[in-house]
């Protein structure tokens, strides 16, 4: 859905905020202060604060938001610069929903 088409050899995606000769930690903190208001064609051409801001639209920003923590997840394991995610959410207003278990409660 975010992540740009992976390479025909079968790579994984790139992260979003990739540069393919390496990224800094200075062009990670750019694209995690200009993502917000930037059109995101997932999101319906909206920006991400837009989405936000229209309860019709938080789930796809939902979406969207749990696959850039996933990149981000993935992108760190590999030592490499990502965006803290959970300050993008908190500039957005968008919390993360608490976790659904799939086992029975027990009293």
């Amino acid at each position: 859905m975010v992540a740009r088409t992976a390479a025909s050899a079968g790579g994984e995606a790139p992260a979003p905020w990739a540069d393919p000769k390496g990224t800094s930690a200075q062009v990670v903190a750019l694209w995690e202060q200009q993502w917000p208001d930037q059109e995101v064609f997932a999101l319906d051409c909206r920006t991400p604060r837009e989405a936000a801001e229209s309860i019709e639209s938080q789930p796809r920003l939902e979406l969207v938001l749990r696959e850039l923590e996933f990149h981000a997840a993935r992108v760190r394991r590999q030592g490499r610069s990502a965006p803290n995610m959970a300050a993008v959410r908190e500039r957005l207003g968008m919390k993360l929903p608490p976790m659904v278990s799939m086992l029975p409660a027990t009293a």
